[in-house]
């Protein structure tokens, strides 16, 4: 055990002669303890280097955590067969002890300064709540997913309020969810004890040299005056205090609000997304054929109105294919149509009444699959159709402006600009990946091979890196994602398998994170990828699970 002051530099080293579970200061700072795999915990004085007491836990080896509790007090936790907890003195004599259930790991213990031990089993779906003076239960908070890790965060709490304690956990798929901890409110004001302040102007090496670090207190101390509860009879007042503990209760922060009823289309759009916002409203492609257009603001989460609300009616003679908004103009909506029309839309922030007439109409050939704005440049628009042929517009002119057909070698899947728009990446339905230079009449194409399964691929730019990312299938039914090098399409930089869903993916991309979304048509869970700069491309990938199949993203 070595002991390093803030430059990292070593002021004391506690030789040992066998292996170490866990090591903990003393909750006042002044020694330090060690647990060893054979179950032998010690108490160090780090100043003298010297053993101030030692005892043997149990007489076989095993894995166990260690917490360190105010006056002068260790909890120690392992796991022989069951779980066990013991609460021990300065003098290594046992104060507490207590045994829980079967499981193949210790419990991990965390001390509250209200005097609350949060216990949890790694890849358990509870929380326990547990009186640090005799290990009684106070409150068990149970999850329907798996738990990780779960630690109380040091936050100074209202004496005023009702939150006894916030918590940060760690879920299955890597999601890190806030828990919060009240006390009914009939058994209000908390009486807090003093709240520890970790803050301290002692060195490395005055505390060498003797010193002992004081530990500051904040009082918490309620305005509102405790209610007393009179008993009636002969007897005089007595202020009934109740422990508050057992009225604990454990609420998922922040609460879930939903737009319902929402009329989306029967027949789905199978290749891209039916959803989309200016992060004001919402539009969705709606039921009926023709398809409608239906918008939802995002500040009013409700049901859909039953005599239907205000929309675009009968946007295209046929099924709308895709829709999104401008990111230069967040009043400009774009829709494409089976019949082979691209139209722009002029949508207020609340509509009052049907929207009949669009901005601009354009025209291609055949069914438009997609529509995309440049992000760099002002109303220019990419889109693709079944010629196959990838088509630049210039919407402030109505006129297209690049027309690149022999560039297609099959059915465009997906396309796009990248962030400067002197790029357009590409993926093809023979598996073709490609990208070229929009801004030439005849430009040199570079093309690679990616995802040989047969299903819908997608293509997404990532910026932040330089790179792109496309989404598809392994012949062996593996939903995967590459990442590529726009220089080099001889192979991907990486490729990783996700899952065994046939649903088509509906990535989408963070700016600033690094985090790619993955979610699925009828899909129950968001799987996503975290990219980083190093030679692993991908740092690491998780998923986020629910019950509820999406329909878009």
């Amino acid at each position: 055990v070595v002991i390093l002051d803030g430059n990292l530099n070593v002021v004391a080293d506690l030789e040992h002669t066998r292996p170490i579970n866990a090591v903990s200061w003393s909750y006042d700072g002044k020694y330090v303890y060690a647990l060893h795999v054979d179950m032998l915990l010690r108490i160090w004085d780090v100043r003298a280097k010297s053993i101030v007491v030692e005892k043997k836990i149990i007489n076989s080896r095993a894995v166990g955590y260690l917490e360190p509790l105010p006056g002068d007090r260790i909890a120690v936790s392992y796991n022989e067969k069951k779980q066990e907890v013991r609460i021990l003195n300065h003098q290594l004599e046992e104060v507490a002890a207590r045994t829980f259930e079967t499981a193949p790991v210790p419990l991990r213990l965390r001390y509250h300064f209200t005097g609350l031990l949060v216990a949890q089993t790694c890849k358990a779906t509870k929380i326990n709540f547990l009186n640090a003076k005799d290990l009684s239960d106070v409150y068990e908070f149970n999850c329907p997913d798996m738990i990780f890790a779960a630690a109380p965060e040091i936050i100074q709490p209202d004496p005023d309020g009702d939150r006894l304690m916030d918590l940060t956990v760690i879920m299955a798929g890597n999601v890190a969810q806030h828990l919060r901890l009240t006390v009914d409110k009939s058994h209000l004001p908390i009486k807090f004890p003093p709240m520890p302040v970790l803050e301290t102007e002692l060195t490395a090496e005055k505390y060498m040299a003797g010193e002992n670090f004081e530990l500051k207190t904040l009082a918490l101390n309620p305005t509102v005056k405790e209610e007393e509860v009179v008993d009636e009879g002969p007897q005089e007042e007595v202020v009934q205090i109740v422990t508050r503990y057992r009225y604990l209760n454990a609420e998922s922060d922040p609460p879930r609000n939903y737009f319902t009823y929402l009329p989306v289309g029967i027949v789905p759009n199978m290749e891209f997304n039916e959803i989309c916002t200016n992060g004001k409203q919402f539009a969705f492609i709606g039921q009926g054929n023709p398809s409608q257009i239906c918008f939802m603001n995002l500040d009013k989460p409700t049901r859909y109105p039953i005599n239907g609300a205000p929309c675009i009616k009968d946007p295209h003679k046929s099924t709308v294919s895709y829709i999104t908004y401008s990111p230069h103009n967040p009043n400009l909506l774009m829709s494409a149509g089976d019949d082979g029309k691209i139209r722009l839309w002029d949508v207020p922030d609340v509509l009052k009444q049907d929207i009949t007439e669009p901005r601009i109409s354009l025209q291609m050939p055949k069914r438009v699959g997609l529509t995309k704005f440049s992000d760099a440049v002002r109303n220019l628009v990419l889109a693709t159709c079944l010629t196959p042929e990838i088509a630049i517009w210039d919407l402030n002119k109505e006129k297209q402006i690049r027309s690149f057909q022999k560039q297609c070698p099959s059915v465009v899947q997906d396309s796009t600009f990248n962030s400067l728009s002197n790029a357009v990446y590409s993926v093809f339905k023979d598996g073709t990946v490609s990208v070229f230079d929009p801004r030439s009449e005849d430009p040199v194409v570079a093309t690679g091979q990616c995802h040989p399964g047969p299903r819908h691929r997608r293509i997404l730019d990532l910026p932040d890196y330089n790179r792109f990312a496309t989404f598809g299938v392994s012949k062996k039914g593996w939903r995967e994602i590459s990442i590529w090098d726009p220089a080099n399409l001889s192979a991907p930089l990486k490729t990783v398998e996700l899952d065994t869903q046939s649903s088509p993916l509906l990535p989408m991309y963070e700016e600033g994170s690094g985090v790619i979304y993955c979610g699925g048509k009828g899909d129950g869970n968001v799987p996503f990828v975290e990219l980083c700069r190093d030679d692993r491309i991908i740092a690491c990938q998780g998923s986020y699970d629910s019950a509820e199949p999406e329909r878009g993203l």
